[in-house]
């Protein structure tokens, strides 16, 4: 079953996560393909409750928290050993990373994410966010950085 709160299908590439990973990136758009390895207690915090767990990469030897905001987009009935492709914004741990914004951002600063269980395909239409999203090899207008946009890349 899929919960999608918005996005469309990218491809996951793993190997760019773990090169993330490697080289401490943050704050990079990224589609991963796993295998839930642990579920976590719900989280509650200032951006609301979260569903938490944890997948193993299909490539690459590196696990990766999936922080999943529950206030805004369905709980994912994912299970352990479930397969997951996971689209979300990428942030540096030392425990391998988190992957959040796994939903449609209501501020619109975000691209939407989603997480898809089982192989089931997306059954929400995508909505881009209001302000253009950064890629890596695009520079940020002066007009986000003044209305407190926090930078993020974008990978395809």
């Amino acid at each position: 079953m899929l919960l999608a709160a918005c996005g469309g299908s990218a491809q996951p590439d793993d190997a760019a996560i773990v090169a993330d990973f490697h080289s401490r990136q943050s704050n990079v758009e990224v589609t991963a393909d796993g295998t839930v390895a642990r579920l976590l207690p719900d989280r509650t915090s200032s951006t609301g409750t979260h569903e938490q767990f944890i997948i193993k990469l299909s490539s690459g030897d590196v696990t990766v928290e999936v922080e999943h905001n529950i206030s805004i987009a369905p709980r994912v009935p994912v299970a352990l050993d479930d397969h997951v492709i996971v689209h979300g914004e990428y942030v540096w741990n030392a425990q391998g990373g988190l992957i959040h914004f796994t939903h449609h951002d209501p501020k619109g600063t975000h691209e939407g994410g989603y997480v898809q269980d089982n192989g089931t395909s997306p059954t929400t239409i995508p909505r881009e966010p209001t302000r253009p999203v950064i890629s890596r090899t695009t520079a940020r207008p002066t007009t986000e950085r003044s209305a407190g946009v926090r930078p993020h890349r974008r990978r395809r």
